[in-house]
């Protein structure tokens, strides 16, 4: 997919370190695999600040030539911008590293049939429980999910 593409090319050259977080989704349909991108900025203290936002897969228009939406594309630009301007803040002033931060890519987000709990918010709710078990939620200081 090409917005994965570039979200992958763009965050692993203008950023300190990317992940892909991969797994497979209960779906109304089966399982789906799908796949966040967390954006990590080390830095010197404990405590982790988490923006999170989608970008668009929107599965139930795959056949259609959907390219798009600007739910998913205007905040995804947003939280890549914040990015580009913390990391080269960073370079010049240590201070934004006094706490860790991560931007995160969400997908499956939208609905594969109708919308509800079971069926939206896929990679939220996967990296969540992820967070839960591995303790990372407890870091965190800040969370805005999604934005």
């Amino acid at each position: 997919m090409k917005a994965e593409a570039f979200l992958r090319t763009t965050s692993r050259v203008r950023h300190d370190q990317l992940e892909e977080d991969t797994f497979t989704a209960d779906t109304p349909i089966g399982p789906v695999p799908m796949r966040n991108f967390i954006v990590r900025y080390p830095g010197k203290k404990n405590g982790i600040i988490v923006l999170g936002t989608h970008y668009e897969t929107n599965y139930p228009l795959r056949n259609i030539g959907f390219v798009g939406a600007n739910d998913g594309a205007s905040t995804t630009g947003l939280l890549m911008a914040i990015g580009d301007r913390l990391h080269a803040e960073t370079a010049a002033e240590e201070s934004w590293k006094a706490t860790r931060s991560g931007w995160v890519f969400f997908d499956g987000e939208e609905a594969i049939n109708s919308w509800s709990r079971s069926d939206s918010t896929y990679g939220s709710r996967h990296l969540a429980a992820r967070w839960g078990r591995d303790g990372t939620l407890s870091r965190s200081r800040h969370s805005c999910w999604p934005i």
